[in-house]
């Protein structure tokens, strides 16, 4: 897993340039209230200076911004009960194998799960 750069830091400060180079996103954030938030892009949509803009202008209330990898290794996979995501989608997920599968094989994820109490 790749973390960097931080996008806002503990004062709410943009850290990154602004660049043109848009890619898809992933950005692990704390909130004010002490929550974990992850954003993932499903496009190619933000410059890393864009992305941060918009946490700090959201109301969110995010206190700091970590980027993780972009590119095509921005993936997330949601999965619930009732709510499903992935996130590239699928067909360019198996276009990417059909070019060059080991590229696209992510050595490490990050799992989150319920508590088991």
């Amino acid at each position: 897993m790749q973390s960097f750069p931080l996008l806002l830091d503990y004062k709410g400060r943009i850290r990154v340039k602004d660049t043109d180079k848009k890619a898809f996103r992933t950005v692990i954030c704390a909130d004010r209230n002490g929550n974990i938030l992850i954003f993932n892009t499903g496009n190619e949509y933000f410059t890393l200076f864009d992305f941060a803009h918009f946490l700090k202008a959201s109301t969110f209330e995010i206190d700091s911004a970590l980027n993780l990898d972009g590119g095509s290794e921005a993936q997330m996979y949601v999965k619930t009960k009732d709510f499903e995501y992935f996130s590239p989608p699928s067909w360019k997920n198996r276009l990417a194998t059909l070019l060059d599968q080991e590229q696209f094989l992510l050595p490490t994820v990050i799992g989150v799960f319920p508590r088991q109490d």
